[in-house]
């Protein structure tokens, strides 16, 4: 057992990373920003730390890296997406003791996470001229393959992109496909909700700018909600007559890829409960828009009504029990924001982020 600071601004890649290191026996210490985690790694002294590379809002995570390798000899693990050349160049710079590209898999974090406690260990014990031949070699083998990636990089952001949709929406389908194989609702319901939420994830790859003005990737939100509407209502609604389904979307609205997967899983959560509890699994007639819309500042504004049973009260999107509402409110933090519920004259859902 060891023990792991984990510093990630994403509540759900936190939580999720959180639980599987503890299955793995691990301590870990959460923490949002650059200076909690150099406050912390001072104050529990950890054996190793997992760093976001990007903390939005935060701090710089490689500069949080560089000095806690300086001052405590930590090992680093970086958590990365997509890194310009000028920010790889820097990370080499750190010493890091490994690279994780999200979304992390169970193994793959569990073997980083031993060979880095491993590494450093080993290293601590050798003598001075071997351990730093052995970084020097480590750093040249790094930047070397960075230097590749770098150079392949738009094709194999395409191919990557394009894997990432086609994996999801094929782990989709088995669902789609194993739930006409059984007999049990239940079992079909939890397919069913499992299937929509891969669904949502898989079609932010359709939306991409890769060729943006800005060095971060952006999703066309307008276009990409507008689908997801589409997908979700073809899926959901059994008597379009009965049911009627309407997108108030206003056209040429971005955001970053993480800000829209999010956006989509709220979205995907709020339509699904509309058709299974509002309009009690299509026994019930009535009306549901979703509304996408930016304001002058900037910050975008989101919301989901329909028209059909209302709410039961009291309801706390905090609660615990239901898997759906603890999975929104954590998107809503990761958006910096929390939903605003309504209840008249009709039910209606919404929350505003900045784009």
């Amino acid at each position: 057992m060891a023990k792991v600071l984990l510093v990630e601004d994403e509540a759900v890649t936190a939580w999720n990373i959180e639980c599987i290191l503890k299955e793995a026996k691990h301590d870990v210490v959460v923490v949002k920003s650059a200076d909690e985690a150099v406050v912390q790694a001072a104050a529990n002294s950890p054996q190793l730390v997992l760093m976001d590379i990007y903390l939005e809002e935060g701090g710089d995570g490689i500069k949080a890296a560089e000095e806690i390798y300086r001052r405590f000899n930590i090992p680093i693990i970086y958590l990365t997406g997509y890194s310009d050349q000028v920010t790889l160049k820097r990370a080499l710079n750190s010493h890091p003791y490994g690279y994780l590209i999200k979304p992390v898999l169970d193994m793959q974090l569990y073997t980083s996470v031993e060979m880095a406690l491993q590494q450093h260990q080993a290293d601590t014990q050798q003598q001075l001229v071997s351990n730093l031949y052995a970084q020097l070699h480590q750093h040249e083998v790094v930047e070397a393959e960075l230097r590749r990636t770098l150079q392949q990089k738009e094709t194999l952001l395409k191919e990557v992109q394009h894997r990432i949709k086609n994996n999801l929406q094929f782990i989709a389908s088995l669902l789609r496909l194993q739930s006409h194989h059984s007999a049990d609702p239940s079992v079909n319901l939890i397919l069913q909700t499992v299937e929509h939420r891969l669904t949502s994830m898989a079609l932010v790859h359709e939306y991409l700018d890769l060729y943006g003005s800005s060095n971060k990737i952006k999703v066309e939100l307008s276009s990409y909600i507008r689908s997801l509407c589409h997908h979700i209502y073809n899926s959901l609604n059994p008597d379009p007559e009965q049911i009627h389904c309407h997108h108030l979307i206003s056209s040429g609205i971005t955001t970053t890829v993480k800000r829209a997967i999010a956006c989509g899983l709220i979205v995907n959560e709020l339509i699904t409960n509309a058709f299974k509890h509002g309009f009690q699994g299509g026994k019930l007639g009535g009306d549901l828009t979703v509304t996408l819309s930016q304001q002058t500042n900037g910050e975008i504004t989101l919301s989901v009504a329909n028209t059909g049973m209302p709410l039961p009260t009291p309801l706390s999107i905090e609660d615990e029990s239901s898997l759906g509402l603890k999975l929104m409110a954590l998107l809503a933090e990761d958006l910096a924001t929390t939903l605003e519920v309504k209840t008249e004259p009709r039910t209606c859902f919404s929350f505003t982020f900045a784009p």
